[in-house]
């Protein structure tokens, strides 16, 4: 699959945020599952379940590098906009600093602003 480091376009990814996207990647499906199971939400499934199959294939050299920063920002603004909203910690804030964990990291190690 095209993912753009043939032409130079994005840096190659380094071992340890392919580390960081699995985890991540886990983290978003057990999020949607226990989201579904808890509270009927298949929001929660379907968002969780296309967020870790986005952070998987990235960790797996299938997708461009920059979704691994472009899907934990998507996730990050959705759930700190719940977060400002509820002001209840569990599971919004809790998911959006986890998110912007994980994007701080990509942009650092892609190094995208050197």
């Amino acid at each position: 699959m095209f993912t753009g480091r043939e032409f130079g376009l994005t840096p190659p990814m380094t071992p340890s945020l392919s580390i960081v996207l699995w985890i991540y990647a886990a983290l978003m499906l057990a999020g949607g599952l226990m989201g579904f199971l808890k509270a009927g939400s298949r929001a929660s499934l379907i968002a969780g379940g296309t967020c870790a199959v986005i952070a998987a294939l990235t960790a797996a050299y299938q997708l461009p590098n920059i979704l691994a920063v472009l899907c934990p920002f998507v996730v990050a603004a959705m759930m700190g906009r719940r977060f400002l909203g509820s002001k209840k910690f569990m599971p919004a804030g809790l998911t959006a600093l986890i998110s912007i964990g994980v994007m701080a990291y990509s942009v650092i190690a892609l190094r995208l602003f050197h």
